[in-house]
């Protein structure tokens, strides 16, 4: 099944997906205690905060006609990619050691 989306769509999905992805590494690192851990995820989210402006800029240079989208495309970056929910679900095992929560994070990001 193919889609057909327009610039404005692309960065739309493109921003989203920064923000939810900001969003899962702030949370992941209230989860951890080591503070060199902690500050990596932290570093990861602001990161994330960089790539969502420089979506948003590019954006905004975008014509009108190139600014039409539809509405499904604003749940698709919410569907697939550090999907809220997901994240909001998803727990760190207070018994897990910093080390293997690190190795869990990491895991979830990469399999999002």
């Amino acid at each position: 099944m193919g889609y057909d989306f327009n610039a404005d769509e692309i960065f739309e999905i493109a921003e989203k997906i920064e923000r939810n992805g900001a969003m899962f590494y702030r949370q992941m690192a209230g989860n951890i205690s080591d503070v060199p851990i902690r500050q990596l995820f932290l570093d990861l989210a602001a990161m994330e905060d960089e790539h969502e402006k420089v979506f948003i800029s590019m954006r905004a240079d975008l014509s009108d006609k190139e600014r039409e989208s539809a509405l499904y495309l604003r749940a698709l970056a919410d569907l697939r990619v550090f999907d809220e929910k997901a994240t909001d679900d998803f727990v760190l095992p207070g018994e897990l050691t910093e080390k293997e929560k690190m190795k869990k994070v990491f895991r979830e990001a990469i399999n999002r």
